[in-house]
C-alpha cells in the first residue's frame, strides 16, 4: 500500500556512537566488560525509532534525525553502564557528550 523506504544511516550517527564508546572506555579500568553487540543494537534502535517519521517527508528514504541519534547514544551509555556493573556513572559520560 505504501512505497518501501530504507532508513539512511549516516556517518554522523556512527561518529556519535564512536565518541560515546571512547568516553565509556576511558572510564572502565582494564578490559571492556559489556557486549560489543550493544552498538549494533543501538543502531537498530535508531533505525526503528526513525520509522516513526515515515510520513514526515516525501524523500524516498527515512533519515535518522539528530534527536533519534541523541536518544540512541543515551541508551547506549546507560546500557553500557548497567552491563559493566556500573563501573562508571552514565551521567558523567552524558555530560561530556552533550554538555
Amino acid at each position: 500500500r505504501f512505497s518501501p523506504k530504507s532508513v539512511m544511516i549516516t556517518a554522523e550517527m556512527y561518529d556519535a556512537i564512536g565518541r560515546a564508546r571512547d568516553a565509556i572506555l576511558k572510564r572502565i579500568p582494564g578490559s571492556m566488560k559489556f557486549s560489543a553487540r550493544l552498538e549494533n543494537n543501538v543502531v537498530k534502535f535508531a533505525c526503528a525509532a526513525s520509522l516513526l517519521s515515515y510520513f514526515n517527508s516525501d524523500l524516498n528514504y527515512i533519515p535518522v534525525s539528530e534527536d533519534v541519534v541523541n536518544r540512541a547514544v543515551r541508551l547506549y551509555v546507560e546500557e553500557a553502564s548497567v552491563r559493566s556493573r556500573e563501573e562508571f556513572e552514565p551521567e558523567e559520560v552524558l555530560q561530556e557528550l552533550f554538555g
